[in-house]
């Protein structure tokens, strides 16, 4: 394979990368925003 060839593998590589962690970080901010919601939900049930 030619250099330039390498560089765009290289290059599509990193942005699935940097979109797979994107996804994740989104993921985790949705279940901790799911789990404080369900806290407080279950707080005001205690109370």
């Amino acid at each position: 394979m030619k250099n330039y060839q390498n560089l765009i593998g290289y290059l599509l590589i990193a942005a699935a990368i940097v979109i797979a962690g994107f996804l994740i970080a989104k993921a985790i901010e949705m279940g901790v925003m799911n789990l404080k919601q369900s806290i407080a939900y279950h707080a005001e049930l205690l109370r």
